[in-house]
This record gives C-alpha cells, sequence and structure tokens, in this order.
C-alpha cells in the first residue's frame, strides 16, 4: 500500500505557524518590555534609563559658576531628560590611566556604589584624556588606555558583547590653549579612527565651540559650553543608542 505524507505534510506546516506566530509574539513583548524613556533605550529592561558617565573635571562640571562649580553637562542632560537616571563620576585631574585604575578597582569590588551604578547602567560615557597632555607621553598611548578602559567594562559587564550596557568613549572637547589643543585633536582623530559598533568612540564633544571655554583657563565649559555639551550628550542618547 502506499505511504500516503499528506497529512503528514500539513501538521508540518501547521507547526511552522505557531512557531512563527510564538517567536513573534515573544519579539513583540520583548519590545513592550523594554520601552523607551523620553528616546533613550532601555537596553538591560529593567523598567528605566540610566546613564553613567566616567571622567575627569569636565565630567564633573568644574566651573559651572550657575551651578556652585560643579554640575556640567551630566547635570545639564538629566534637566534635559527627567525620567533618565544620570549618575556623575567626574573626578578633576583624572588621567586616562588613572580612570582605568579606577575602574578596575571597581570591578573588583565585592560591591559600592559606582559598580552597583555600572552594573544598573544602560549607557556609559568614558569622557577622559586631556590631561595625559601634562604627562608629555604619546597620543597613541592614551587611546589604547582609553580603548583599555573601554573593553575592561565590556568584558565585565556584557561578556557576550551584546551591547547591554554600551560602553561610549566620548571624543573631547578641544581645549583653547596652545600645545594642549592640538594633542586633544589628535587624540580624537584617532578615537574616530578606532570607532565601532561593538566598542563606539564617537560621542563628539569635539563638535562644540571653543568660544564656549572659559577665557580664563581656556580648558573648561562655561555655563554655555555645558548647556551645549549636554545637547550633544541627549541628541546621541536618542539617536545613537540602540539595541545591536
Amino acid at each position: 500500500m502506499p505511504l500516503s505524507y499528506g497529512g503528514a505534510a500539513e501538521n508540518v506546516m501547521r507547526y511552522v505557524v505557531i512557531l512563527s506566530a510564538v517567536i513573534s509574539f515573544c519579539w513583540v513583548q520583548h519590545a513592550v518590555a523594554c520601552p523607551s524613556l523620553q528616546g533613550v533605550a532601555d537596553l538591560n529592561c529593567d523598567g528605566m534609563a540610566s546613564v553613567a558617565v566616567l571622567g575627569d573635571s569636565i565630567v564633573y562640571g568644574t566651573g559651572d559658576s550657575a551651578n556652585d562649580g560643579r554640575g556640567g553637562y551630566v547635570l545639564r542632560a538629566a534637566k534635559l531628560l527627567p525620567r533618565v537616571k544620570f549618575f556623575n563620576d567626574g573626578v578633576p585631574g583624572l588621567t586616562a590611566r588613572k580612570l582605568l585604575k579606577r575602574v578596575k578597582s571597581t570591578l573588583n569590588k565585592q560591591s559600592s556604589v559606582l559598580k552597583t551604578t555600572l552594573l544598573q547602567a544602560d549607557v556609559i560615557v568614558v569622557d577622559v584624556g586631556r590631561n595625559d597632555w601634562w604627562s608629555f607621553g604619546p597620543v597613541s598611548q592614551t587611546v589604547a588606555v582609553v580603548r583599555r578602559i573601554q573593553k575592561s567594562l565590556v568584558q565585565s559587564l556584557d561578556p557576550q558583547m551584546a551591547g547591554v550596557p554600551r560602553v561610549v568613549v566620548a571624543v573631547p572637547i578641544l581645549p583653547n590653549r596652545t600645545g594642549q589643543g592640538d594633542w586633544v585633536r589628535e587624540l580624537g582623530e584617532q578615537l574616530l579612527k578606532v570607532d565601532s559598533q561593538q566598542l563606539p568612540s564617537n560621542l563628539r564633544f569635539d563638535l562644540v565651540s571653543k568660544r564656549l571655554l572659559s577665557p580664563t583657563d581656556g580648558l573648561h565649559p562655561t555655563p554655555r559650553g555645558y548647556a551645549a555639551l549636554a545637547k550633544v550628550l541627549v541628541s546621541y542618547l536618542q539617536k545613537s543608542i540602540a539595541p545591536l
């Protein structure tokens, strides 16, 4: 008696349809479970969008006369996006190598406020390197250290390279200082050359005008300068951060 495959084929087709429906449902549920907040992606799906910014005195907000000399662009970004949680870990005078040491020490601790913040963050911004000029080392050396900071964070917090959290390196605003300005410009150019989807280094603070820096030191932004940096950060978070 010849075998009939009609019923089996129908069962297979029915299974395929059901499986497709289940996959579609799960995808939709995932999308619904991880909404953006004010345009900023909740990458880790914990119901909130959280951004941690690590760096030096410009992250800290030195010279921010509108806010008692601190706060800077991180504070202003938080005001522009009140539903997004921002964490400012700016340390005046910090070099790339000192930040690398700080990051490694934090990640090796059992617990700390900074480690908890990094574990919960959807986005981590690294804005450092300009102070390395005072060490008189080559730009390439600072780029290598900044990349080590980025990779250390990714390897510890995102070993599967899923992009959660997204660790972003900023291209520093250019100092209005002879010598240091040229050095930081080259730093930015080299950071842009190593930019990639997995390890982005394309947060363009260097596009903010030097005319918005303090006329006293030519390094730290004025309140208007910090406001301009905040707008760059907010635009980046809303337009450039999405699930990989």
